[in-house]
């Protein structure tokens, strides 16, 4: 986890914002409310839209940084397992 996102310079600044940053990044992309619940292990679904899913403007959300860096590093070790 903590490679690509080294490699894509973003800060790691633990669990608890990661989850946050889940949570709206599966909502902004039309994912059920109840498959977020179930991904994040909240016993309610108005845990997870009340708390985890925030409402950003797309221009200003980071999510795409993030889904990069998780792209090159799943790139990276299909390379290494192909060798």
């Amino acid at each position: 986890m903590k490679e690509p996102l080294e490699e894509a310079k973003i800060k790691w600044r633990g669990w608890h914002p990661f989850r946050y940053a889940v949570g709206t990044l599966l909502h902004s992309l039309g994912v059920d409310s109840k498959i977020i619940q179930a991904i994040l292990r909240h016993a309610n679904v108005s845990t997870t839209l009340n708390y985890y899913v925030k409402p950003v403007a797309a221009e200003s959300y980071g999510g795409q940084k993030l889904e990069k860096a998780f792209k090159a590093a799943s790139a990276e070790r299909k390379l290494k397992q192909a060798k």
